[in-house]
């Protein structure tokens, strides 16, 4: 197998490529979380009076958060037809699909008629877009890590690949923003009557730059060593569930740590603030902010050093942290105090970040070329269902069975953090891999007696 598309060392690389194909990926990964995260805000304080007003304030915040896990739901799907093509035909390709698709579900939403015009439509239609988000958000994440990691040279994948994935804080830093700035422009009868919206359309112009700096990257060079040496596989997911099920599933759990952490440190936090708490919107909104500014940095100083010390022992450390400070997190938040709720964000999420830094390399460098877009895709998708969709309602409904304590949720995040980290342990090494090699391949061709290639699945 040709090997041009797994650099050796940094010397010699085109850092200049690499850079605008790392600035494409990231580009669109911050529209594509600032589109899916608007939601979650907005589900967290507008969308229970605007699409569930005849419900009481908790059941309308549970029915909002249900609409919300819809797109966690599609993302498997997403992931499933995305990965597919992504490992068939391109990753640039599906790349340009995803963008597109959250574009339109996101003006869609801000768009939509409320109950009040038209009843139960009005819900249904939230359903169908967020069904849309979920389904672009699916092949989004695998295909802009894959990209970047593939075009990376060997000694700095970490580092490179974990720059797109600022777009997860700079995705949820300008969406909160944007809600924040929209809330104290206008009175808050005006904000739930059409501010809210505000952020929603004006993604549009974000979606067109994105998608104008996408069409200018190339194929990863990697996938193209694929086509030229005809090793695509016709069938991506079988050949995936046939020579990794143990990988899929400790990559599920992988991603559990991070998914069900962000949810409590975001979408539901800001509920509990204000809900729970009493305080403010501006305040709740204001720490999660700062928070974002923190995490970029946590996330490309774990990428980078786990160029050095390995991406096991990288995920390993964040993974632990998430668990040692989910009770001082809650008992943070619990004073009221504005410096400590930053704080306490901060320093819980600050484990999402070192999970997320070394995740894109590590992922990418689990899988062979031929599946490796849905071999990232898929199981992190499946960790959003298990514990993205779940987390909101299930800590909205375990804080007020509790009476308004949060510890019920504490011990949850203790034991995923705990399952994250035997994840972890069980998963191996892979610093230095060869991105181009198929291992389960050569082993077949060391074990065939002609030497052959087996059939591709």
């Amino acid at each position: 197998m040709a090997t041009n598309g797994d650099p050796r060392s940094v010397a010699g690389h085109d850092t200049v490529l690499t850079k605008r194909v790392v600035t494409a990926a990231t580009f669109g990964s911050t529209i594509e979380y600032y589109d899916f995260f608007l939601y979650g805000t907005a589900a967290a304080l507008v969308f229970p009076k605007v699409f569930f007003p005849q419900f009481d304030p908790v059941a309308g915040t549970i029915l909002s958060f249900g609409t919300f896990a819809v797109g966690f739901i599609s993302r498997p799907l997403g992931a499933l037809v995305c990965g597919h093509y992504g490992d068939k035909i391109g990753r640039k390709a599906m790349l340009m699909l995803t963008l597109l698709l959250m574009g339109l579900a996101t003006v869609g939403i801000g768009l939509l008629p409320t109950y009040q015009s038209v009843g139960i439509v009005a819900p249904l239609l939230l359903i169908t877009l967020r069904f849309l988000q979920g389904f672009s958000f699916g092949g989004e994440l695998g295909g802009a890590a894959v990209m970047a990691v593939e075009h990376a040279p060997r000694g700095r994948r970490g580092f490179w690949g974990s720059i797109p994935y600022i777009g997860s804080p700079i995705g949820l830093g300008l969406s909160t923003a944007t809600i924040l700035l929209v809330a104290v422009a206008v009175s808050d009868e005006a904000f739930i009557d059409w501010g809210w919206r505000v952020p929603f359309v004006a993604s549009i112009v974000m979606v067109a730059i994105g998608f104008y700096v996408r069409l200018r990257v190339t194929e990863t060079p990697v996938f193209e060593d694929l086509k030229q040496n005809r090793e695509v596989v016709k069938h991506p997911v079988l050949r995936l569930l046939r020579t990794e099920p143990k990988q899929l599933l400790l990559n599920t759990g992988l991603h559990l740590g991070i998914t069900v952490t962000f949810y409590m440190t975001t979408v539901f936090i800001i509920s509990y603030l204000t809900a729970t708490l009493g305080l403010s919107q501006v305040l709740a909104l204001s720490a999660v902010l700062i928070a974002c500014a923190c995490f970029i940095a946590v996330q490309i100083i774990a990428g980078a050093v786990s160029d050095r010390f390995g991406r096991r022992k990288v995920y390993l450390v964040g993974a632990l942290w998430v668990a040692v400070m989910a009770f001082p997190y809650y008992l943070m938040v619990n004073t009221g105090s504005p410096v400590l709720v930053t704080a306490a964000i901060v320093l819980l999420g600050s484990g999402i970040y070192i999970m997320y830094g070394p995740q894109p390399a590590y992922f990418s460098e689990l899988f062979a070329p031929s599946v490796r877009f849905t071999g990232f895709a898929l199981p992190v998708a499946v960790a959003t269902v298990i514990g993205g969709s779940t987390t909101p309602i299930l800590a909205t409904a375990l804080t007020a069975w509790a009476g308004g304590k949060p510890w019920g949720v504490a011990g949850y995040l203790v034991v995923i953090g705990l399952l994250t980290a035997a994840c972890a342990w069980a998963s191996r090494e892979t610093l230095d891999t060869d991105l181009t090699a198929d291992r389960h391949q050569e082993a077949a061709r060391s074990s065939s007696p002609s030497g052959a290639e087996p059939g591709a699945a």
